[in-house]
């Protein structure tokens, strides 16, 4: 067979021409056979594509929306439980009544509270960069009514600096044991 634009001889399996790759009447089936082969299956799976991802996306939407309302209602019932337990008046007579009251005792400096007086030596130790770590308050109880209450920070040096007190609730009375406790409470 030959070529009808560049009379080159072509063999009959062949789909183009090898001089001027004009196609040959088997190589214009096969296109017209491609294009109705895979055209349309493309254009079907691509809209069923879109569908799925128009799918996945209303899913997506509907969970993204319910986890976004669980975790702002559990958020907002957790608050305001903490916010009820934290706003009830501490009953007189308990531990936390006794540490409550010895925080809010006035100090051996003048218009500070024992708590205050602790942190301003918190700082003092922080400023002058001998603070590894405070600790803070510590309720132990001991007997009966009797608890020991304590205040600690730990300074460079293996060193402890603790205020510890020994408290009677039901005589209403707050020792200090060590001189730290002793230096911050009022006499």
């Amino acid at each position: 067979m030959r070529c009808p634009k560049c009379y080159t001889e072509t063999p009959n399996e062949a789909l183009c021409c090898p001089g001027c790759k004009l196609p040959t009447p088997k190589g214009q089936v096969w296109k017209k056979e491609k294009k109705s082969r895979f055209k349309p299956q493309r254009a079907k799976k691509a809209k069923r594509i879109k569908g799925a991802r128009r799918q996945v996306g209303v899913l997506g939407s509907v969970f993204v929306i319910t986890a976004t309302v669980l975790v702002f209602g559990l958020g907002t019932y957790l608050a305001m439980a903490f916010w009820q337990e934290s706003s009830k008046p501490v009953e007189p007579g308990t531990p936390q009544f006794a540490l409550d009251k010895l925080r809010a005792m006035p100090s051996s400096k003048p218009e500070l509270t024992v708590e205050q007086c602790l942190e301003e030596r918190v700082d003092e130790s922080s400023n002058a960069d001998r603070l590894i770590e405070p600790q803070g308050w510590d309720i132990k109880p001991i007997e009966g009514s009797k608890y020991k209450i304590s205040f600690t920070f730990e300074e460079k040096g293996n060193v402890q600096q603790s205020a510890e007190w020994l408290v009677d609730i039901g005589d209403n009375t707050f020792d200090p044991q060590t001189d730290l406790a002793k230096a911050v409470t009022r006499k």
